[in-house]
């Protein structure tokens, strides 16, 4: 029998087992990191139908806190409740808007600014637009405008249009918003800056997750959902919702047979669901009105997980003198570690009764006491 010597052959041997040891040991603490939920398989795509977990995509741990209030003491209102972020609009295509000037002084105060950037002003770069609603632009004029835009504001983050779902908001198509939001990508991370789109609106969101848990099989999910999202004392068009869909009573009840209008909404959010991701955004926008964190909290993680983009919402509220659940949705907006949390503090604005300060005195009214409690508790 020949004896094997210690030689180059035994070393390769030696290494070769090295190796393959750790390939073992990573490949190991790499299925327990997908088992745990910590990390995902790298080539495992998702659809909008697909099963998907309730926990988000994250990029960051810190959520800054803002409001949306349209008032000449908007900074003065925003210090005193310790934001960390303000709201602002910016028409492009226009001479310098107003607004300008407020962002510049709020970033002076050290205060965020999440501007929403629309191109309602002038679209086709002829003329005034009559139709209140944003619509498409040519890519060149909108390049230019855009571009202008951000040199004026120096956003902290750039929010492409305001509720694309909406056709109160957005007169295009899908198509032609997600073409523009993917356009407004390129120019703001040549410039180095953030950008989300324009914001799902709360119904919106809400019934395409219902919908996705229904057309999943989770169907007791759905009902349970929908008894809380859909509830008459909520939001006033969704009123009629749960009698106009199906349920595990009447599971053969055709989707919004009776509704058109919301029909057609929900193909608009699913397809803008489907295609955010590929138009470079850095996170996925949605607003939250009123329904509960025990609710909202998974279809916002849903539209996470979906889109593979971290969650974040420049528009929250409420509709009603209820301290303890604005602490709940704050709550929630750091258990999603969005990264902006903007609260709508405009008394009128979307039937928002309930502001966070009068609007008269500016004084700190009880939602505005709970807000900026939770504020200065999580810095």
């Amino acid at each position: 029998m020949a004896v094997i010597k210690p030689g180059n052959n035994t070393r390769r041997s030696a290494a070769i087992v090295l190796v393959l040891d750790v390939f073992l040991v990573l490949a190991a603490s790499y299925s327990l990191c997908v088992f745990l939920g910590i990390c995902a398989w790298p080539f495992s795509a998702t659809h909008l139908f697909s099963k998907a977990s309730v926990s988000s995509i994250h990029n960051s741990s810190v959520t800054k806190f803002g409001i949306h209030f349209t008032d000449s003491r908007a900074i003065e209102v925003g210090q005193a409740l310790h934001i960390q972020a303000e709201r602002f609009s910016y028409a492009m295509g226009t001479a310098v808007p107003p607004s300008a000037a407020n962002i510049a002084a709020a970033e002076k105060a050290g205060i965020g600014a999440v501007v929403t950037y629309t191109n309602v002003a002038n679209p086709n770069g002829t003329g005034t637009r009559t139709d209140p609603r944003a619509g498409p632009t040519p890519d060149a004029v909108f390049e230019t405008s855009f571009t202008a835009a951000l040199d004026a504001t120096h956003p902290t983050i750039a929010v492409m249009q305001n509720e694309e779902d909406n056709l109160a908001s957005w007169g295009g198509t899908t198509d032609e918003y997600l073409h523009m939001l993917s356009l407004a990508a390129r120019i703001a991370h040549a410039k180095r800056y953030p950008i989300t789109n324009g914001g799902i609106s709360s119904g919106g969101l809400d019934i395409a997750y219902w919908h996705y848990l229904w057309m999943s099989g989770d169907h007791q999910a759905a009902d349970a959902f929908a008894r809380v999202a859909f509830a008459a004392n909520i939001i006033t068009d969704k009123k009629q919702i749960l009698g106009d869909i199906p349920d595990s009573t009447n599971p053969a009840r055709v989707i919004f047979g009776n509704n058109s209008i919301l029909r057609a909404k929900l193909t608009r959010v699913e397809a803008l669901i489907v295609g955010y991701k590929a138009t470079g955004i850095d996170y996925i926008n949605a607003h939250w009105y009123e329904v509960p964190p025990s609710a909202k909290g998974r279809a916002l993680a849903w539209l996470g997980q979906t889109t593979g983009l971290q969650v974040m919402s420049n528009e929250m509220g409420v509709y009603e003198t209820n301290p303890p659940l604005i602490t709940s949705m704050l709550n929630e907006a750091i258990t999603l570690q969005m990264p902006y949390a903007v609260w709508n503090a405009n008394i009128g604005m979307a039937g928002n009764n309930s502001p966070l300060v009068d609007q008269s005195t500016a004084a700190i009214l009880p939602n505005g006491i709970a807000f900026k409690d939770f504020v200065l508790a999580h810095p």
